[in-house]
């Protein structure tokens, strides 16, 4: 039961490990140790109201929030300085600025031209004799 409680906190670890680099490449060191110390709060308050509940489990299951709670924070403070947009966010922004600079396509709206039909039909595939 204490694995489980771990491998909640798993993905968090390693959300921590990709992104406290971006701090540290900015000479920032101050910002994901405060961070740290507010999750390590969060740790030691959780753990002691979720050990007289759930003993050893209940452990587990805080380091695993406190996980979650600095791999939020160093994410909001990375989107917070630009350095980080969630995917979703950056992909409506490329797909609305690709969509405003090209005009649309005219041949998805046109019937597909029967000429250039049949010429796919007579030249592909190709096969050509082994040799």
């Amino acid at each position: 039961a204490a694995l489980q409680a771990f491998a909640v906190g798993l993905p968090a670890l390693v959300v921590v490990k990709i992104a406290a680099p971006g701090f540290f490449a900015r000479q920032d060191t101050r910002t994901p140790f405060h961070y740290a110390a507010a999750s390590v709060a969060v740790n030691v308050v959780t753990a002691l109201a979720l050990f007289w509940w759930l003993h050893h489990v209940g452990l587990a299951l805080a380091t695993s929030v406190a996980a979650v709670v600095n791999a939020a924070l160093l994410l909001r403070g990375r989107w917070r300085r630009g350095d980080y947009a969630p995917p979703l966010a950056r992909w409506r922004t490329r797909a609305a600025g690709g969509a405003a600079r090209r005009p649309p396509t005219p041949r998805l709206f046109s019937p597909p031209d029967p000429a250039a039909q049949r010429h796919r039909q007579l030249t592909w595939p190709r096969t050509h004799p082994p040799g």
